[in-house]
C-alpha cells in the first residue's frame, strides 16, 4: 500500500465515538482550522491589567464613541483609557443600600455616545460622560447648600479642548453666581427649587483664563452661561437633588455609574438595548420588555410590550438592524418602531424556534447565533435557521448545565469565530463559521480551548470569560474566569500569560479500508513554524482504552533556519485500527499542514 494521507485536517467531531470514526478527526484542542483545513495553534493570552479584584471578569465593553474600555469585575466597574492598560475604578456609589451591580453575571450595554447603560440582573446604572479625570463632587462646609468640586479635568462639550480645574473649588446653590470659590452658583434667572435635579457644570473663560462652576437645570448650561457670558467653553460634571426643603440631598459625580432614580423603571433587567433613542430592557422572568421615554433614557412612564405569539418569557434582547429581538425559552419575535404605537411587532420574523441559554445569542452577519431549546447551536437569518453544530450536539447533549451558556464573537487574523462557553461544565467550544462553502465535509470548523495545567498534564477550563474588540488599539481584550485580570488575546503569543499552550489533534480509529493487521512501516508529519524552536509529540492506541496509549514519543523540531519540515518516524508496529495523537508544543507558533502512513 502507498503512502496513505491521515485525516488530521479537520476539527472537532463528537456526536460519534471515537472508535466508530475513521476518515473523519476525532477532536481538536487549542486549535482552529484555516482556510485549507490546515491545523493552526490558537492565539495566547498576554496579560493586559489586573483590576485587583480577585474576582472573575463578568463583562468587557468597548465604548467606541468614547474610545475607552469599561470592565466589569466583582460588583466594580472600572474605565481602562489606553492600549497600556491604565484603569481608573470609576464604581461611585451605584450599589448604595442594594445590589445594583451583581457579580458573576454577564452585564450587557446599551449606548448613548455619551452616557453607556448597563444591566446585569437588577435596575439598570449608567456612566455619563466618562472624559473626566478627577473633579470628585462632596458636600463642603454647609452640607445643604455647597459642595466642593475637587481639582481635575474633563473635555469641553463642544470643542473636545481640556478644560483643567487646578485647584479645589466650592459652590453655593442658593445664590446667585459669581466667579470663585466659596461663591454662588445659580443662575439668577432661575428660582431654586424642591425635589429637583440640578446639573452641575465646569465653565470656561480662555480669553481671562478663568475656570468656574455652577448649576443648571439645562443641558447645554444655557441659563448659567447667560450669567457669565465670557465663558464659552463647559462640561456636565455631575447632578445634585434638592430635597422637600430644597436642601442638597444626593449628588452624582458623571463619568462615574450612577443609579437611575425613576420610580417607574424595572428592577430585574438582564439585557438593555438601544433603538431609535428609547432604552430598552427587559424584566427577569417575565414576558415583559420596557422602554423609556424617547430620547430620555432616564425616564420612564411604565410603558412596555410583550410577545404575542406565544406567553414567553423573555430571556434576551437585541437591537439589531433596525429592529428589536426578544428571544425567548420558545420563541423568537422582532419588533420595529412604527413611528406611533411606538413598537409593533413584525410577524414575518416569528421563528417558533426558543433558546435554553440567553447569554448565548450573538449578533453576526446580518443574523445570529446561539444555543438554542434542543441544545443545538443555530444561526438565524430572517425566519430562517440553520443548524451548525452537527459534529457537537451530542457532546453538548451531554451537560449537565447548559443555560449559563455564554457567546461571544472574536475575529482571529481577519477569521470570524462564534465562541460558547460553559461555566458550570467548564468547557469551551470554539467555531469558524466562515469556512468556504467548497472545503470537504471532513473540515469541521469546530474546536475546543483550554488551559494546559503543566502540573497535572491536564486540559483545564480555558481561562476566557468575555470578550470585547478595541478597533482604536486593534485588541481582543478577553476577561479572566478567575481573577481581575484582563488579557490580550494575541496571535503571536505562544502562551498563556507564561503557561503553556498545547494544541492537540486526534484522529478517529483507522483502518485505511482494511480490518486486517497492517504494518505501520512510516509515518511523516509535516509542521510549519513560524520561528524557531518547537516540538511534536505522537501516541497511539489500537483499542478504544485510555491505558492502551502508547506514550508519548517526542520530536524537537531545533533551531534550524528551515521552518517547513517533514518528521518523519519509522517502524510503529502493526494494528486493525489505530487512532493517532498529534501534540503540538514547547512555546512555538506551529502549523499541522498535514501526515501520511507507510502501509504494508
Amino acid at each position: 500500500m502507498p503512502w496513505v494521507d491521515l485525516p488530521v485536517k479537520g476539527g472537532t467531531y463528537k456526536n460519534i465515538e471515537e472508535e466508530a470514526l475513521n476518515a473523519v478527526g476525532a477532536s481538536l484542542l487549542d486549535g482552529y482550522l484555516d482556510e485549507f483545513g490546515n491545523v493552526v495553534g490558537r492565539p495566547g493570552l498576554v496579560e493586559f491589567c489586573d483590576l485587583q479584584t480577585g474576582e472573575p471578569v463578568d463583562g468587557i465593553y468597548w465604548w467606541p464613541v468614547q474610545k475607552i474600555a469599561i470592565a466589569v469585575s466583582g460588583k466594580k466597574v472600572f474605565k481602562i483609557t489606553d492600549n497600556n492598560g491604565s484603569y481608573v475604578d470609576i464604581t461611585g456609589d451605584v450599589n448604595g443600600d442594594h445590589e445594583t451591580i451583581k457579580k458573576l453575571v454577564r452585564p450587557t450595554y446599551a449606548d448613548f455616545g455619551d452616557k453607556l447603560y448597563l444591566a446585569n440582573g437588577a435596575e439598570p446604572f449608567v456612566i455619563r460622560t466618562p472624559s473626566i479625570s478627577g473633579l470628585g463632587i462632596d458636600l463642603d462646609t454647609d452640607a445643604e447648600h455647597d459642595i466642593a468640586i475637587a481639582a481635575g479635568s474633563c473635555k469641553d462639550t463642544a470643542t473636545d479642548n481640556t478644560i483643567t480645574l487646578a485647584s479645589a473649588l466650592t459652590k453655593q446653590i442658593d445664590a446667585s453666581w459669581s466667579y470663585g470659590t466659596n461663591q454662588g452658583g445659580f443662575p439668577s434667572v432661575l428660582s431654586l427649587a424642591a425635589d429637583t435635579w440640578y446639573k452641575v457644570f465646569l465653565i470656561e473663560d480662555t480669553t481671562n483664563n478663568r475656570v468656574d462652576a455652577g448649576f443648571d437645570t439645562d443641558s447645554s448650561a444655557t441659563n448659567l452661561l447667560a450669567d457669565a457670558p465670557t465663558y464659552t467653553r463647559y462640561r456636565w460634571i455631575g447632578s445634585v437633588l434638592t430635597d422637600s426643603s430644597k436642601n442638597i440631598t444626593e449628588i452624582i459625580e458623571n463619568g462615574k455609574t450612577a443609579r437611575l432614580t425613576d420610580g417607574d423603571i424595572p428592577t430585574e433587567v438582564t439585557h438593555v438595548a438601544v433603538l431609535d433613542k428609547y432604552l430598552i430592557a427587559n424584566e427577569k422572568d417575565t414576558s415583559i420588555v420596557w422602554f423609556s421615554d424617547v430620547a430620555a433614557p432616564d425616564s420612564w412612564s411604565g410603558d412596555y410590550f410583550e410577545p404575542e405569539t406565544k406567553p414567553d418569557y423573555v430571556g434576551a434582547l437585541h437591537a439589531e438592524y433596525g429592529e428589536i429581538y426578544t428571544f425567548g425559552r420558545e420563541s423568537t419575535e422582532r419588533w420595529y418602531d412604527d413611528g406611533s404605537s411606538p413598537w409593533a411587532h413584525n410577524p414575518q420574523g416569528d421563528t417558533g424556534r426558543g433558546w435554553i441559554a440567553p447569554y448565548s445569542v450573538v449578533a453576526v452577519d446580518n443574523g445570529f447565533i446561539g444555543l438554542d431549546e434542543d441544545r443545538q447551536v443555530v444561526k438565524l437569518q430572517g425566519a430562517s435557521y440553520q443548524v451548525l453544530s452537527p459534529a457537537v450536539n451530542a457532546y453538548i447533549q451531554g451537560f449537565e448545565t447548559v443555560a449559563d451558556a455564554r457567546g461571544d464573537h472574536i475575529v482571529i487574523a481577519g477569521r470570524p469565530f462564534y465562541i460558547l462557553s460553559f461555566p458550570t461544565e467548564g468547557k469551551t467550544l470554539v467555531y469558524n463559521y466562515t469556512l468556504p462553502g467548497d472545503v470537504p465535509s471532513t473540515w469541521l470548523g469546530w474546536s475546543e480551548w483550554t488551559r494546559f495545567n503543566a502540573v497535572t498534564a491536564e486540559h483545564e477550563a480555558f481561562l476566557g470569560n468575555c470578550h470585547a474588540y478595541s478597533d482604536k488599539w486593534n485588541l481582543n481584550l478577553v476577561g479572566d474566569r478567575r481573577t481581575g485580570k484582563i488579557w490580550k488575546l494575541d496571535t503571536s503569543a505562544t502562551t498563556d500569560g507564561g503557561g503553556a499552550i498545547r494544541t492537540v489533534r486526534r484522529t478517529g480509529f483507522i483502518d485505511h479500508g482494511k480490518y486486517g493487521h497492517k504494518k505501520s512501516r512510516s509515518l511523516r508529519v509535516r509542521i510549519k513554524r513560524s520561528q524557531q524552536g518547537g516540538k511534536l509529540l505522537v501516541r497511539w492506541r489500537d483499542r478504544a482504552q485510555e491505558n492502551a496509549w502508547s506514550s508519548l514519543r517526542e520530536y524537537s523540531l531545533g533551531d534550524s533556519g528551515d521552518l517547513e519540515q517533514i518528521v518523519t518516524i519509522h517502524q510503529l508496529g502493526r494494528y486493525q485500527t489505530r487512532q493517532w495523537e498529534f501534540v503540538l508544543s514547547d512555546n512555538a507558533k506551529m502549523l499541522l499542514m498535514g501526515a501520511q502512513e507507510f502501509i504494508e
